[in-house]
């Protein structure tokens, strides 16, 4: 029920919905930019001829994007966490064992004598559900994992 007394409709549910998993959908809205910007970096590397190793090559994008995602993260996804000078380095920790993830999925696939997508795939999914977690009480040490925290907490329920 709504505060006027009429029952809460399909809009208040949807709303509901949005805001209980508002930060989960701005991760994945950042993600799927940053990713989409680390993968055109890798593969203008690899198919131009910049740089023959595919563990190298989404090696050094992630090293290019690194500070992208973080500045866009830090502005949409975590919006609400308390700023902290140590935010960046944490984040460097966590971008550089995911730089090693990438590699070492390359290197698989590499291995198993398939296509470097086949490492950016894996790249795609496994790392940033780890990213998730690790970003939400490492780096920005948020108290809530799916919604951004608001004072006005009648508005967000």
């Amino acid at each position: 029920m709504s505060s006027a007394g009429k029952p809460d409709g399909p809009r208040s549910h949807v709303r509901g919905l949005y805001y209980r998993f508002e930060r989960l959908g701005r991760f994945g809205a950042v993600g799927v930019a940053v990713a989409l910007l680390n993968t055109a970096l890798t593969v203008g590397f690899l198919q131009d001829h910049l740089i023959s190793d595919p563990a190298i090559a989404i090696s050094i994008a992630t090293l290019l994007t690194m500070p992208v995602s973080f500045l866009i993260h830090r502005r949409v996804t975590y919006a609400d966490a308390p700023r902290c000078p140590r935010q960046w380095p944490r984040f460097v920790l966590l971008s550089l064992s995911s730089l090693a993830c990438g590699a070492a999925a390359m290197k698989t696939a590499e291995a198993m004598h398939a296509s470097y997508w086949v490492g950016l795939a894996f790249a795609w999914f496994a790392i940033p559900a780890a990213n998730y977690l690790i970003n939400a009480f490492y780096v920005f040490r948020v108290r809530t994992l799916l919604r951004l925290e608001r004072p006005d907490t009648e508005d967000a329920r």
